[in-house]
């Protein structure tokens, strides 16, 4: 008996860890988990390091234009694509830098988030999510606020509202990402925003 609950144990502890991770990748902010890829694709790593002695160190005081300077300086390619014109590249620059900051500022919990939500996340900076919605207090009110989302529909809506909106909503004006995303992107942001209720 002692045997099988030790057994039952171990089984349970890293379900229930790997679930207590995902409910915080949920509450994150998703330009949190953005800035988790664009730290990657950037390379930041490969210089600094939060505190690691043999590293250029983070500083604490993290602002968004200190880091779009520096990107500039070192002239790192955009991550989040390719830019047609100087306004488009600044402008997407501004968004990886905040998106930079938030994740420096949240990183231990989003590093521990699963993949897919880090994959939402740069979808939704990337497709500027926030030009039409409310999404954890900033955005614009052109479409509906997207807090408890989660709650109100379920992963296969999200995912089918994501694939063809006006479906659903005849004179909707978001863009067909069925048309736009890979059918893996419509799982990673259809799986993370189904966790917010």
């Amino acid at each position: 008996m002692r045997t099988f609950l030790a057994f039952a144990f171990l089984m349970l502890v890293p379900a229930g860890t790997a679930l207590r991770a995902q409910d915080k990748a949920a509450v994150l902010p998703f330009d949190a988990l953005a800035g988790r890829s664009i730290y990657t694709a950037k390379k930041c790593g490969e210089c600094h390091n939060q505190g690691a002695a043999k590293f250029t160190a983070i500083k604490k005081n993290y602002e968004a234009a200190a880091h779009a300077k520096h990107a500039t300086d070192l002239n790192l390619p955009l991550a989040l694509g390719e830019a047609k014109s100087e306004r488009a590249k600044k402008k997407m620059l501004e968004k990886e830098s905040e998106a930079l900051v938030a994740y420096l500022a949240h990183r231990q919990a989003a590093d521990a988030a699963p993949e897919n939500f880090v994959t939402a996340g740069l979808i939704m900076v990337r497709e500027s999510c926030r030009n039409c919605h409310v999404i954890h207090g900033a955005g614009s009110e052109t479409g509906p606020a997207l807090a408890g989302v989660g709650a109100k529909r379920d992963y296969k809506w999200l995912y089918d509202h994501f694939v063809d909106p006006q479906k659903f909503v005849k004179d909707s004006t978001m863009p067909k990402f069925g048309e736009k995303l890979s059918k893996a992107e419509l799982e990673a942001l259809s799986a993370y925003f189904a966790t917010w209720k």
